[in-house]
């Protein structure tokens, strides 16, 4: 049930609240859900505060879920990093290094390593 709440989670984020918004109410609605599900331990029913606990986390992961991949996914360039499409405008003073051409990922996969920040990233040949 989480994942077709998806759905309406994103649509009240672009239309009524934001996903920053939607982020911290989702998350809210799940600590909510977890405290529900506690209810037992101070006397509440068991089968009603487990369902409305579920319910509630059920609820808040589909406000919570979708608008965090948004939020990540506007955290990156993907064009230019995808690519390899980062240019000295990005990286001023700094020019990335290339390994030689020759080598076992470049002749197994038809990839070649390309070290930038002190990660590796994979160049795709199209």
């Amino acid at each position: 049930m989480v994942y077709p709440l998806a759905l309406p989670g994103g649509w009240v984020a672009d239309r009524l609240w934001g996903q920053r918004r939607s982020v911290f109410v989702g998350g809210c609605i799940i600590a909510l859900g977890h405290f529900t599900l506690a209810g037992p331990l101070i006397g509440l029913p068991l089968l009603p505060t487990f369902f409305a606990g579920l319910f509630f986390i059920m609820v808040g992961t589909g406000l919570l879920k979708p608008n965090v991949s948004t939020i990540v996914g506007q955290l990156y360039d993907v064009g230019a990093h995808v690519l390899g499409k980062q240019g000295p405008d990005e990286h001023p003073g700094r020019q990335p290094r290339r390994t030689p051409g020759r080598g076992p990922l470049r002749l197994l996969y038809g990839h070649q390593p390309r070290r930038d920040h002190g990660s590796v990233h994979l160049r795709l040949r199209w």
